[in-house]
């Protein structure tokens, strides 16, 4: 046919089938002119595209989700390439690194990390890239731009692979523990002191649970008993009195 064909038009528009089903069509419309400028004819194809609709707004109801839980939790989450380079992240990365979107985007791990810190986390990123196996529960410590102080992290890492099965990066989430470190370790350190107190003390002191085992003595209630710590430690209190039971139930009413 000789003419013109004018350039498609596209257009979505909903139609019932016999059984009163819904489906999305796709109209790919023109207009053919003979070569005196006439319509003589349309040309037009149709295709149902309603489960690839749906598909698109599922990922899209999806994609929603996954951005409003990323921006609402306060562990941060990122996303570097093979080298390790920030592609992605969430506000609580800022948060807990101290720096900014525009200064968190395409940095490298090494440039917030000193060298022993970025040395164990490579070590780490490397076996996730060779074994394909996530980690969990690793710790290190971060330097925070804005005052170079460090902050205690603990972080899950995984491997992010293309749809061809390719390695392409990792995906973590990384919580800031220094509080919980720091209680750690002021409990360490008065459980220290106390023990100290307790071992150098002139008395003998013994401490046992609730069913009479013995679960400390101090180096003078060895002294008093002749006995070594292994000898003492997990067995019953009774024993070491003179009548036994009946003693030992008078000393602790």
């Amino acid at each position: 046919m000789a003419g013109n064909i004018e350039p498609v038009e596209f257009y979505e528009n909903p139609l019932l089938t016999k059984d009163g089903e819904e489906r999305l069509i796709a109209f790919h419309n023109t207009v053919i002119r003979d070569q005196a400028d006439q319509i003589v004819g349309t040309l037009f194809s149709a295709e149902d595209i309603t489960e690839r609709r749906q598909a698109q707004e599922a990922l899209k109801e999806s994609e929603e989700k996954y951005r409003t839980i990323l921006e609402n939790i306060e562990d941060g989450y990122y996303e570097v390439d093979i080298a390790g380079n920030l592609t992605f992240f969430n506000d609580s990365l800022c948060k807990i690194t101290g720096s900014s979107k525009d200064e968190l985007m395409g940095m490298n791990n090494r440039e917030y990390m000193d060298e022993e810190n970025a040395k164990k986390v490579y070590q780490i990123f490397n076996k996730i890239y060779n074994t394909g196996k996530p980690t969990k529960g690793f710790e290190s410590e971060i330097i925070l731009r804005t005052d170079g102080s460090k902050r205690h992290v603990e972080s899950s890492l995984s491997l992010i692979k293309d749809s061809e099965g390719n390695r392409v990066g990792f995906r973590g989430i990384i919580r800031d523990v220094t509080e919980r470190k720091q209680m750690e370790a002021d409990l360490t350190q008065t459980k220290n002191f106390l023990q100290s107190i307790l071992d150098s003390s002139i008395d003998g002191i013994t401490t046992t649970d609730l069913q009479g085992n013995v679960i400390y003595t101090s180096p003078r209630t060895r002294d008093i008993f002749g006995y070594g710590k292994e000898k003492i430690i997990g067995k019953k209190v009774y024993p070491f009195y003179g009548n036994g039971k009946e003693d030992a139930k008078a000393i602790m009413k």
